[in-house]
């Protein structure tokens, strides 16, 4: 059986004039299973316990202890398994007299997330997307230079095995979608040019030829679609400024690299805001902040650069929230994880806060099932892959817990067709590595 899990959320309501103290609602014990069983002690000693229900429960038998309302004595609840081979949850609310209350909760049973060996040379970032059959497919560098590629065997299990792209690398690839679903690769020549290669048909497991897009770059392209369906790719150039190609038609030619300014520190990073507009983001060069380009229309001009702050020593990683903001995290130069998020779809920025932890990696970051962003990075004195979650969709941050292993620092997460993450990783052997959620939102 599984280690328990707990969260722990507290909801102050406040009477007038002076606060309440508020209940308490401790867990006091699990026994291990099958069936497993949690159990609840809820208690208030001054103003007694008022009443306690349901907020939320699945797959177990609960109870909803009985008391006299304003008794100060404890009162305990209890959970069982329906199903042992089920994760169970469940959440109570707790109200004393004094209308204060407090919501508690645990996930608890199931069978635990397992690492699984997918073989392979990394010898740069992992990038993983979905093809439109719902199979996820990773890209990496090897170590003979070349681009090589695996992919699901069916939606959300079992793999294939590799395949090599060719090329000869001098750049981490990345991988986005073109608008007829077609997966499409870019990466950095030994020529210092981009080249790129496509799917011949969406989801197929052959590709084109590869092809030059020119350029004289220095750091790893990113890329993206617009809201108009063209392909937008970007990077450094040798002028430590950044650069950017676009399709000319959804799926066709290339307009050619036009510059769009600033002095910028490690690689980019490009993503469609809500209303299609792309935008960038970068490292300064000269103040280590984040800094943001954004087009003022779909496919259209570019802002100019903006400076969300901050002081960061890796590239920068972005997000987007159910709710159509856009959120970016960086590795600070304190190695804590830092983020931003926009104010409204599209709109300003806060400022960056902090995640804390001790990270030795750039983060990942993927969406759950519910809506929640989740973020993964590597310890910076374990070397193993740890997470934490958003607590509700665009809310509040959990506090970091370990999915264990023995990591090197390039890592990814995406979402399976069923909801649940994976989150890959170059292991301590240099091969790939992945995790899988056991269910949707849930690591065990």
């Amino acid at each position: 059986m599984s280690a328990l899990r707990v969260s722990l959320v507290v909801c102050l309501v406040l009477s007038a004039g002076a606060a309440p103290s508020n209940p308490s609602c401790v867990l006091s014990s699990n026994t291990p299973g099958p069936p497993a069983q949690v159990i609840f002690t809820m208690q208030d000693t001054s103003s007694g316990l008022q009443s306690v229900v349901f907020l939320d429960f699945n797959n177990i038998i609960g109870s909803l202890p009985s008391f006299t309302p304003g008794t100060t004595s404890p009162v305990t609840a209890t959970a069982t398994q329906a199903d042992s081979s089920q994760l169970s949850r469940v959440d109570y609310q707790v109200t004393n007299e004094a209308g204060s209350s407090i919501t508690c909760g645990a996930t608890f049973g199931g069978s635990p997330s397992q690492w699984t060996g997918l073989g392979g040379s990394v010898n740069s970032k992992i990038v993983v997307a979905r093809n439109t059959d719902g199979r996820l497919q990773a890209f990496v560098r090897a170590n003979d230079n070349a681009l090589w590629t695996i992919t699901q065997a069916a939606p959300d299990n079992g793999w294939s095995t590799w395949v090599s792209l060719g090329g000869v690398l001098a750049s981490d690839p990345v991988v986005t979608r073109n608008n007829d679903g077609r997966l499409q690769v870019f990466v950095v020549g030994g020529d210092n040019a981009v080249w790129t290669n496509v799917q011949t048909s969406p989801g197929s497991g052959s590709w084109s030829a590869w092809q030059s897009l020119g350029g004289n770059l220095v750091s790893d392209p990113a890329a993206a679609m617009d809201g108009t369906g063209n392909l937008e790719v970007v990077a450094v150039g040798s002028d430590q400024g950044l650069w950017v190609n676009a399709q000319t038609s959804p799926g066709g030619s290339w307009s050619g690299w036009n510059p769009l300014g600033g002095v910028i520190r490690n690689n980019p990073a490009l993503i469609a805001n809500q209303d299609g507009r792309l935008q960038a983001f970068v490292i300064g060069g000269f103040d280590n902040a984040m800094w943001t380009n954004a087009q003022t229309a779909p496919g259209g001009s570019w802002s100019g650069w903006n400076s969300l702050g901050g002081s960061f020593g890796a590239d920068p990683v972005v997000g987007i929230n159910q709710d159509g903001r856009l959120q970016a995290f960086g590795s600070g130069t304190d190695i804590a994880l830092w983020t931003a998020a926009q104010t409204t779809a599209g709109g300003g920025w806060t400022g960056f806060s902090t995640l804390s932890g001790a990270i030795s990696s750039n983060p990942a970051v993927a969406m759950n099932a519910d809506g929640r962003l989740e973020a993964f990075a590597r310890g910076q004195y374990d070397n193993a892959l740890w997470h934490l979650s958003q607590t509700t969709a665009g809310g509040s941050w959990s506090s970091w817990t370990t999915l264990n292993g023995v990591l090197q620092p390039p890592l990814s997460a995406a979402q399976n067709q069923d909801g649940r993450i994976a989150a890959f990783v170059a292991g301590g052997d240099g091969g790939l590595w992945t995790i899988e959620q056991t269910a949707p939102g849930f690591w065990n």
